[in-house]
Order: structure tokens, then sequence, then C-alpha cells
């Protein structure tokens, strides 16, 4: 009788460990989605430094566009001087062209290496967002699933209470008519 009452308390201390439990899950599941907020606040500063550099290689290109035109027009004013003039100068003037339209290749190539490493990056933030999605669905199951337990632990717990009162009842009852049938005995002496 006092094991089936002591098993009932123990069975009282596993439900608070287990109520405490699913807060401490709450806490964690709170935590994870600052988490995801954080991750999405991330994503949007480096989309927007993505925006940011394309606008800048759209600049770049803008003024690549005009310096050509403006050697366009440099290369037609050279026409007009004397052949062995325009000679040297056209080719001084197309190294130093080249040069100059190397150095900006190698920025716009540097440029897209960078825009390349951050799609890429982004790529990897984005897979990872989804990974973590499917590890809160995860613990919002099991956060679930641990509820259900609880009620079916808590209506065990009824039953066995119902069935130690049934029981205590009928132990009194015995109690008592063990009493009736010595106090019987005795009258019967």
């Amino acid at each position: 009788m006092i094991a089936r009452i002591k098993g009932l308390m123990q069975i009282k201390d596993d439900l608070d460990v287990l109520r405490k439990s699913v807060i401490d899950q709450e806490a964690s599941v709170t935590s994870l989605s600052d988490g995801v907020l954080a991750l999405g606040r991330q994503l949007a500063e480096v989309r927007e430094q993505q925006n940011e550099f394309l606008v800048t290689l759209k600049a770049d290109m803008g003024v690549i566009s005009e310096s050509k035109e403006d050697f366009k027009k440099e290369v037609y004013d050279f026409k007009l001087l004397k052949s062995q003039l325009q000679t040297k100068i056209m080719k001084k003037f197309e190294e130093e062209l080249d040069k100059e339209l190397q150095l900006q290749m190698d920025k716009v190539k540097h440029d897209a290496e960078t825009y390349n490493k951050m799609n890429n990056q982004l790529a990897v933030l984005v897979t990872q967002t989804g990974s973590l999605g499917s590890e809160l669905d995860k613990f919002r199951v099991i956060s679930k699933s641990i509820k259900n337990e609880d009620f079916q632990l808590e209506s065990y717990a009824k039953l066995l209470e119902r069935g130690d009162k049934e029981k205590l009842e009928l132990m009194r009852k015995i109690d008592t008519l063990e009493r009736l049938c010595s106090k019987l005995r005795r009258d019967k002496r």
C-alpha cells in the first residue's frame, strides 16, 4: 500500500521532471527561433551588400564604356595627323589602352570572383537555414509527443489512484468484518 503511494509520488515527480523538460524544450525552440531571425537579418545584409556591389559593377562598366568612346574619338583625331606621327602615336596609344583595359578587366574579374564567392556563401546560408527549419520541425514533433505522453501518464495515475482508494475501502471493510467476527466469537463463549 505504502509502496503504491510511493510509486504514485514517484510518478508525480517524474511528471514534474517531464514538465520541466517541456519548458526547457520551449526555451530551446525560442532560442532557435531567435537564431533563425538573426540569420535572416544577416541574409538581408548580404543581399544588400550584393546589390551595392552590382550597382558599383554597373557604374564601372559605364565608365569603361565612356572610356572606350573617348578613345574612339581620340583615334579619329589622330588619323588627321601625318602618317608617321600617326603610326607612333597610335602604337603608344594602343599600348596605354591595352594596359588600362587590362587593369580594368583585372578589376572586373576580381569583382566577379568576389561576387561568385558571396553568391556561394549565400547559397550555403540558404541551405543552413533550410536544415535549421527541419531541425525546428523535429523539436516541435518531440514537444507534441511529450505533451501527449504527459496526458497519458496523468490518466494512468488517476486510474491507479482510483484503484488504491477502492483497495483502502475494501481493507477497511475487511477490518470491520474481522472485528465483527471476533465480537461474535467472544459473545458465543
